[in-house]
């Protein structure tokens, strides 16, 4: 008979050990489903404290972008102008490509988000590259500085190309007989 109990406590025993471990592989499951979550918040936080951060930088400095930008498209022969070096307009140049230069290192630093620069002020970036990439490559070579808004060159890469836009006709297309 104290056979018998011994076997029936050690029975109990083993149960309650099995049983335990079941409640702790529970609880573990459940800290590290917990975590993640947690983990997932904070990381969703993070990009929307991001984007608020972008948005105000943008939205606080947009007064200064659209007086440059103004001063660069106001004259047809600016780009002309701004290819010497001593003339104003190389310094409006320089200013506003330094602007663009400043938003696209945030960017490209992972401060800014790439997405809000994009939907406000990307248009801007890729045009800035195609319009003065080649003064770009001259400033560059004349100041030898092979390092000068290289940001905004990568940024501008990464961006989305712009696609001209087609203007619709009233006119119907002629038919060719």
């Amino acid at each position: 008979m104290g056979t018998i109990l011994a076997v029936a406590g050690l029975l109990v025993a083993v149960c309650g050990l099995i049983w335990q471990v079941r409640v702790f592989a529970h609880q573990v499951k459940e800290s590290h489903s917990a975590l993640n979550r947690g983990t997932q918040e904070a990381i969703e936080e993070n990009i929307r404290q991001r984007q608020r951060a972008t948005l105000d930088f943008i939205g606080t400095t947009i007064e200064r972008q659209h007086a440059l930008y103004t001063r660069i498209n106001a004259d047809p022969d600016f780009l002309t102008k701004a290819s010497d070096h001593t003339r104003k307009e190389f310094m409006d140049l320089r200013s506003y490509l330094g602007y663009l230069e400043n938003i696209a290192a945030g960017v490209n630093l992972g401060i800014f988000d790439q997405t809000v620069v994009d939907r406000t002020v990307g248009s801007r970036l890729v045009r800035a590259w195609e319009r003065y990439g080649v003064w770009i490559q001259e400033t560059r070579e004349f100041q030898d500085n092979r390092r000068l808004f290289e940001e905004l060159e990568h940024l501008a890469e990464k961006l989305p190309a712009i696609t001209p836009v087609v203007k619709k006709t009233d006119s119907p297309e002629p038919v060719v007989a």
